[in-house]
């Protein structure tokens, strides 16, 4: 008998920035991360990423080649994440339009093979 079993995820981020700020580093507080779902006909589907900053972030180009997403489960091989759109916003969501803020908001295609909030493994009983 198969016994299916929910293997949580590790999502491991590895953000590169590209922005002059980083030539003058500050000390503050870490960039807090918050993961957004989505059900698709899929199934539940991490599509985006919020990553709250100390401060409004001044930001008028496109973001996406300013950051790297990668997946990683348990010790298995990273593998990345395609980003679709990133901008910058005034709370932790998708919006439609970017909107002055200290949020930036990494929008994940949700058709990546490890875009899943789980994996199920299936094992003898």
């Amino acid at each position: 008998m198969f016994k299916k079993i929910l293997v949580s995820i590790f999502l491991f981020f590895t953000l590169s920035h590209v922005w002059a700020e980083e030539d003058n580093p500050k000390s503050g507080k870490p960039i807090q991360a918050t993961l957004l779902a989505e059900i698709t006909s899929l199934g539940q589907r991490v599509t985006g990423i919020a990553l709250e900053y100390e401060d409004n972030v001044l930001a008028s180009s496109d973001l996406r080649y300013s950051y790297q997403v990668f997946t990683q489960l348990e010790e298995k091989e990273r593998l990345p994440r395609s980003i679709i759109r990133a901008y910058v916003n005034d709370l932790p969501k998708k919006a439609i339009q970017a909107k002055s803020g200290k949020f930036v908001i990494l929008e994940l295609d949700d058709r990546d093979v490890n875009a899943a909030v789980y994996s199920l493994k299936a094992g003898n009983q």
